[in-house]
């Protein structure tokens, strides 16, 4: 801590722009990561199809088939290999 007419050291001026360098550098890189994530989020493409959709319940079986545009996609139960304990 500084006392009243006391010179700074040399150290002390060092590590006070370090610090500050630091904090800089920080404050940087999070608004540069905000910037860059901020566009990805608000030109994601909506999806929407023309499927119907249908309740939860006895209805859903597996291999669940969807189709859009021509591509078709299926999705199989999932298997456990084993439970953790």
């Amino acid at each position: 801590m500084q006392r009243k007419n006391q010179p700074v050291s040399a150290v002390e001026k060092y590590m006070k722009a370090e610090l500050n360098y630091l904090f800089t550098l920080l404050w940087l890189l999070t608004a540069t990561m905000h910037l860059l994530a901020a566009p990805a989020q608000s030109t994601a493409p909506q999806t929407t199809t023309d499927q119907e959709v249908t309740p939860a319940g006895d209805e859903l079986t597996w291999p669940r088939e969807f189709q859009d545009n021509g591509a078709k996609v299926d999705i199989y139960q999932p298997e456990i290999e084993r439970v953790k304990q």
